[in-house]
C-alpha cells in the first residue's frame, strides 16, 4: 500500500484501539494512518546544498529512539559541527537517552555531529547524523519534490477517499482474523440501529440565522454565499478601515495580491460592508533578516498611526516554514506582538494562500470575527441551556522543550451562539491539566452564572478533581452545570453506504459507544 514519488515514500501504518461498546462488548478500533518519508539521507542533502542553506531553508530533522524507530524529538538545523574524533569523544559523556550510547563506538572518527533545536524550547541538542532523518510535511514538500504534478499526487494520496480508506481497513480487518480472539465484522445501522443517529432525529435542526433568513449550512463551501445572500446578522463595521503592511519580497505576487484584494472588496460590500484604506500600501522590501524584522516593525507602527480596525499582513510562506510557533524572530509572531500590544486586530494572509481562492472564506471570516462583526447566531436558541462555555489552558513554553501549564481561559456564548467574550484566570501556575477550584470560581462567577444552565466543553479529558470541584461550586450557586469532554483526536471515521458506494458519513451522524461518551461527525473527512 505504500507509494512512492521519487524521493518521497507516502506510508501507511495501521493503529488499534480497544473500546468497550454499550458498557459490556469489547470492539476493536482500526485506523490507516497516512505519512511521509524520504529516502534522502541527512548527509547527502547536506553535501547536495550545504550547511547554510540547510540552515536557511528551516528544514526539519527528526531522532531516532532507542526503540529503533524515527519518532524522537523534531526540530530545525542549527549547526553543523566539524566531524573530527573530538567531536565524537564530546558526545561520548553526554550517556545519550534516545539513541544506544554503543552506537558511538561503531562510527568512523569523521562522522558529522549536527546540532539540533527542538521546535518547541531553546535547548540545543548534539546528535551524531547517523541518528537524524529528514522530516517530510506539506509544508517542505518542494524541497523534495520539485514537480506541482508529483505534489499534487502525494497530496490525493494523503487524503485517501472513503472507498479506498475503508479497504485498506477491512484488509488490516482481514489480517487481524488469525488473532485467537475472533474480531467480528462492523458495527453498522442494520445490525445495530439502536447504536445510530442523527440531529434530525432528536429532533434539532441547525439552522443559521443571517441578517435577512435563516440558511441550513452543511458543507464550508456554503458560508460565503450564504452571507452574500442574506447578509451579515449584526454589522459592527459598515465601514471598515484597513492598512496593509506587505511583508513579501519582490513583486512577482503583486497582482495576485491585487486581484485577492478586489475579490475582497466586493465579498464585503455584498455584505453591506465598504472595507476602506487608510494608507497606501506599506512595503517590506528589505531581504536580510534584521533589516527585514526592524522595518516590519516600523511598517506596522505606521500603519497603527492611520487609526484602522484591522491590519492585513502580507507575509512569506517560509517565514511560517521556517521558524517554530514560538519563535519571537518569526515575522509572524512580530506582527502579532505589535498589533495584539496595540489593541488593534490583525489578519495573516500567506503568500500560498495567493495562488488560490481557496482560502478566501477562511480569511473573510476571519477579519468579520476579530472586527466586531457577527456573520449570524443560531436561528433557535438551545432550549436546554442559558450558556456555552469553552474551557482550555494556556501554555509556556519551557526551554527544555516542555511547557508550563500558566493559567485558564474561557470562550463564553450565548444559548444562540452569540459570543459574550473571554473569561482569563491568569497569574496562578497550574499543575498537570487540572484546573484547581479557585481558578474555576474566578471563570464561573455567581453573578453571572448564579441559577443558570451552562454547557461546559473542555478541550481533552476532565481530570477527575476538576469535575468533582465543578460540580461541587455548581451546587454551591445553584447552577446547573453539563460536563463534555471534546476529544477530536484519536476517534475513528464512520461511512455510508450508498448503492453499493462507500461514501464520507453525512455531518451530524452518531455512534453511541456507551451512556456517556458518542462518536459525531461535526463535518464531513476528507
Amino acid at each position: 500500500a505504500h507509494v512512492t514519488f521519487g524521493k518521497v515514500q507516502v506510508i501507511r501504518q495501521a493503529q488499534f484501539k480497544g473500546l468497550v461498546i454499550g458498557g459490556t462488548t469489547p470492539a476493536l478500533q482500526i485506523t490507516v494512518r497516512s505519512t511521509m518519508n524520504t529516502s534522502q539521507l541527512l548527509d547527502e542533502y547536506l553535501r547536495q546544498h550545504g550547511a547554510e542553506k540547510a540552515k536557511a531553508s528551516g528544514l526539519e530533522i527528526k531522532c531516532r529512539k532507542t526503540s529503533g524507530t524515527f519518532d524522537g524529538i523534531v526540530g530545525k538545523l542549527d549547526d553543523v559541527a566539524s566531524g573530527s574524533m573530538t567531536h565524537r569523544e564530546r558526545l561520548k559523556g553526554y550517556n545519550p537517552t534516545d539513541y544506544p550510547a554503543t552506537l558511538l563506538d561503531t562510527l568512523p572518527g569523521d562522522h558529522l555531529v549536527v546540532a539540533l533545536k527542538p521546535n518547541f524550547g531553546k535547548t540545543i541538542y548534539q546528535y551524531p547524523i547517523k541518528v537524524l532523518r529528514l522530516v517530510v510535511s506539506m509544508a517542505n514538500l518542494h524541497q523534495f519534490v520539485q514537480s506541482s504534478k508529483d505534489q499534487r499526487d502525494i497530496a490525493g494520496q494523503l487524503k485517501l477517499p472513503p472507498e479506498k480508506r475503508n479497504e485498506m481497513v477491512r484488509m488490516v480487518w482481514g489480517g487481524a482474523q488469525v488473532i485467537p480472539a475472533r474480531v467480528g465484522t462492523a458495527y453498522n445501522q442494520v445490525s445495530h440501529p439502536r447504536l445510530f443517529s442523527t440531529a434530525a432525529s432528536l429532533g434539532f435542526q441547525p439552522q443559521l440565522q443571517f441578517a435577512q433568513r435563516s440558511v441550513s449550512i452543511n458543507q464550508d463551501s456554503e458560508m460565503l454565499p450564504a452571507l452574500r445572500h442574506s447578509g451579515v446578522f449584526r454589522v459592527a463595521t459598515p465601514t471598515m478601515k484597513v492598512a496593509i503592511v506587505d511583508a513579501i519580497p519582490g513583486e512577482a505576487h503583486a497582482q495576485q495580491r491585487r486581484s485577492q484584494l478586489v475579490r475582497m472588496k466586493e465579498l464585503f460590500a455584498s455584505m453591506q460592508i465598504s472595507l476602506k484604506s487608510t494608507t497606501d500600501l506599506l512595503r517590506v522590501s528589505e531581504t536580510d533578516p534584521v533589516k527585514r524584522r526592524a522595518t516590519l516593525r516600523q511598517r506596522l507602527k505606521e500603519a497603527l498611526r492611520t487609526d484602522p480596525d484591522i491590519i492585513l499582513v502580507y507575509l512569506p510562506t517560509s517565514d511560517r516554514d521556517g521558524h517554530s510557533a514560538d519563535d519571537k524572530s518569526s515575522l509572524y509572531n512580530i506582527a502579532k506582538e505589535v498589533t495584539i500590544g496595540a489593541g488593534v486586530a490583525s489578519q495573516i494572509i500567506y503568500q500560498k494562500t495567493l495562488e488560490t481562492d481557496y482560502a478566501d472564506a477562511n480569511i473573510i471570516m476571519g477579519i468579520l470575527g476579530k472586527t466586531g462583526n457577527i456573520p449570524y447566531v443560531l436561528a433557535q436558541p438551545l432550549p436546554f441551556a442559558d450558556f456555552v462555555v469553552g474551557l482550555d489552558i494556556g501554555r509556556r513554553k519551557m526551554r527544555n522543550g516542555g511547557a508550563l501549564n500558566m493559567g485558564a481561559m474561557s470562550r463564553v456564548f450565548l444559548n444562540d451562539g452569540h459570543m459574550l467574550g473571554y473569561s482569563l484566570a491568569s497569574g496562578s501556575i497550574l499543575e498537570g491539566e487540572t484546573i484547581p477550584p479557585v481558578i474555576l470560581e474566578m471563570i464561573f462567577p455567581p453573578e453571572d452564572f448564579g441559577g443558570k444552565r451552562v454547557i461546559i466543553h473542555r478541550d481533552g479529558r476532565f481530570p477527575n478533581e476538576e469535575l468533582q470541584g465543578l460540580i461541587e461550586w455548581g451546587a454551591a450557586i445553584n447552577a446547573e452545570f453539563y460536563p463534555i469532554e471534546v476529544t477530536k483526536s484519536g476517534t475513528p471515521r464512520m461511512y455510508r453506504q450508498a448503492q453499493g458506494k462507500i461514501d464520507q458519513a453525512s455531518k451530524q451522524t452518531i455512534f453511541y459507544v456507551d451512556d456517556e461518551t458518542a462518536f459525531i461527525v461535526t463535518s464531513p473527512p476528507p
